[in-house]
């Protein structure tokens, strides 16, 4: 009988060593030849960024208790934006995207308006971001 290896459940490593994923044409599935580079949920980035996030959040409103004010109410653009953030700090690169026959060059900000402008690839980058068979590869 082969022992148990907690190496094979090792999702923080998996995730923080990062995959490359290929955005899919959004209405045929096709290869578009376009890749980007994320780090899963369970990396560190991921972790640090969604602590940021949170522990923004929780600071205004900690700081509303202390002024007496009502606390600030998270509007949808608010947690679009979160989610924008966070995609785009776990994202660590990209090849193959281009416009006008140009590639563009990677940086965060990059990512964070490539996110806002292509909603259809900002989906494709959170489900891929959620799954570990992205970071696991079966043995």
């Amino acid at each position: 009988m082969d022992k148990f290896d907690l190496n094979s459940f090792d999702t923080v490593s998996a995730c923080n060593a990062g995959a490359e994923i290929e955005l899919k044409d959004p209405w045929t599935g096709a290869s578009t030849g376009a890749f980007i580079t994320i780090m899963g949920e369970d990396s560190e980035v991921f972790k640090n960024a969604f602590y940021k996030i949170r522990n923004r959040r929780n600071m205004e409103k900690a700081q509303a208790e202390r002024q007496r004010q009502a606390a600030p109410i998270l509007t949808a653009e608010q947690e679009e934006e979160d989610n924008i953030e966070l995609l785009a700090a776990c994202t660590k690169g990209w090849r193959g995207i281009a416009r006008d026959g140009v590639e563009i060059p990677f940086s965060q900000e990059a990512a964070a308006q490539f996110y806002r402008q292509f909603p259809k690839f900002k989906q494709q980058a959170n489900a891929a971001i959620g799954a570990l068979e992205n970071f696991i590869k079966a043995s």
